[in-house]
């Protein structure tokens, strides 16, 4: 299942926030109760990878998901390179799947951009 971070602004009191969801749905402002905000914009979030140790992991949230992405883990992989060459060859194989986020590590981290594709930071 798709799933995306939400970052949303409020039009009344000017408040943002983020949510995570399946969909890039309105939401209700958490500090004065304004109905219906849109996101300003969302990352996707079905593919991650995260750093953990040593390793970068690849993770899917499956067709399953309902009201978490329940994060399936696809591969370990010693550098960001192998994982996301990993994540290109499955694209290959099916075209449904989107450029992946990255997540944790001290400075590998990334966030898709606004336009698509992944943005890094330097190591």
């Amino acid at each position: 299942m798709a799933w995306f971070l939400n970052h949303y602004k409020c039009a009344r009191c000017h408040g943002s926030w983020t949510d995570e969801w399946s969909c890039m749905c309105d939401d209700d402002c958490p500090h004065c109760g304004a109905r219906h905000m849109s996101p300003d914009s969302s990352d996707e979030l079905t593919e991650l990878i995260e750093e953990e140790g040593n390793a970068f992991v690849v993770r899917w949230s499956p067709e399953s998901a309902e009201h978490t992405p329940d994060y399936q883990e696809l591969g370990r992989f010693q550098t960001y390179e192998e994982a996301t060459s990993f994540l290109m060859a499955s694209r290959h194989l099916d075209s449904s799947l989107s450029m992946p986020a990255v997540r944790g590590g001290r400075s590998t981290i990334g966030r898709p951009s606004p336009r698509g594709g992944l943005k890094r930071k330097g190591r």
